[in-house]
């Protein structure tokens, strides 16, 4: 009798299990697709699980490093005060009111996180236009997690929000109660930036070929030349450069773009090492909540890609060493107050020769 009611139980038990599964909305075939969901849900749990250790890993480093981040800041800005008190007031205060007429001041936050940056083009630009235009509300968050923001015009988008056409004594007076910084890069790898961006094809770039680059061609052209391309040489731009002393904002001088003698800038980046500082910098300045979407990793806007060492020789491979002793010696004054020696890029050029590098620093 017991074993009659067992029997009876597990076969009650079975058929409500078999209705249960006919009248499922969920098929027998979608225990598979669970399954999925399950792994799923466990390797996004596990990812997320890996950014978290990473991004503990960061924080430790950047404690680590945070001093020594410090001390840099600090003595280049004490390099850049001393300096200057030896340097002409006349060449300080000459292009003063340029120099603040293209400064970006955001005060839209509040009082603690105002920033005042004066763009330096080729070094780290456009990433603090996109940081600008954020802080100013724009959306632009999504557009640059998807890749889609080649299209939008940062500049635009950022001098319609914070460059006013307010006379140097309101400028100097916004900028007083704000955290004013600048980034600067090694001015040949800069101009040789500059150069592949907007001169080295046409494609693109037509603006710049019809302002400047069939002017070069035509008139830094040797007449024998083997070049056969419309677009002018790497050394065909220095030579322009260093008879005509015209300057475009991508390769004018720091001390005449942003005045770094008459602005006492906070924090001075160099393009070189800016992941570090970049990470440095937003954590101190609180500004992390609004500005951590932005990767600091160092990388070309240019279709043309990274200028590094390795691309630079093959350019300045071909540049004579006498020339760029002049370009050095009209940036002279970017190398001396941001401490940037020329003597890598000197040592690439065709005809290096130590004793003449030598010979011409000391004049």
């Amino acid at each position: 009798m017991r074993n009659y009611i067992k029997i009876s139980l597990l076969t009650l038990c079975f058929g409500s299990f078999c209705l249960l599964i006919v009248n499922s909305p969920i098929k027998p075939n979608h225990f598979g697709n669970q399954n999925k969901v399950v792994i799923a849900i466990n390797y996004h749990h596990k990812k997320n699980n890996e950014k978290q250790a990473a991004a503990t890993a960061q924080h430790k480093l950047s404690s680590e490093s945070h001093s020594r981040v410090k001390e840099q800041f600090q003595r280049r800005k004490n390099r850049i005060e001393y300096l200057c008190k030896t340097l002409d007031n006349d060449i300080i205060n000459s292009t003063m009111k340029t120099a603040l007429s293209k400064i970006v001041i955001d005060q839209k936050i509040d009082r603690i996180h105002g920033l005042t940056w004066c763009p330096v083009y080729k070094s780290a630009s456009t990433m603090w236009m996109k940081n600008f235009a954020v802080l100013s509300g724009y959306p632009v968050t999504v557009s640059l997690h998807s890749g889609h923001d080649k299209n939008l015009d940062f500049s635009y988008i950022v001098k319609q929000k914070f460059q006013r056409s307010d006379s140097v004594e309101q400028k100097l007076k916004q900028i007083s109660s704000t955290t004013k910084f600048i980034i600067v890069r090694h001015p040949f790898e800069r101009l040789l930036s500059a150069y592949r961006d907007k001169l080295e094809h046409m494609k693109g770039r037509e603006y710049y070929y019809r302002r400047y680059g069939q002017y070069i061609t035509h008139r830094y052209r040797a007449k024998y030349s083997n070049l056969t391309h419309c677009e002018p040489s790497f050394t065909e731009f220095l030579q322009f450069i260093a008879k005509e002393k015209r300057f475009d904002e991508h390769w004018v001088p720091f001390i005449d773009s942003c005045q770094p003698c008459s602005i006492n800038y906070d924090y001075i980046f160099k393009f070189e090492s800016l992941s570090e500082e970049y990470n440095y910098f937003i954590k101190e300045r609180n500004l992390w909540y609004y500005l951590n979407y932005s990767s600091n990793k160092r990388k070309s806007t240019s279709f043309q890609g990274i200028t590094d060492d390795a691309v630079a020789e093959k350019y300045f491979e071909q540049v004579p060493a006498a020339l760029l002793l002049r370009i050095f010696n009209i940036y002279q004054l970017d190398f001396l107050l941001f401490s940037y020696s020329p003597a890598k890029y000197y040592f690439m050029t065709k005809d290096a020769n130590q004793e003449r590098y030598n010979f011409l620093l000391k004049k």
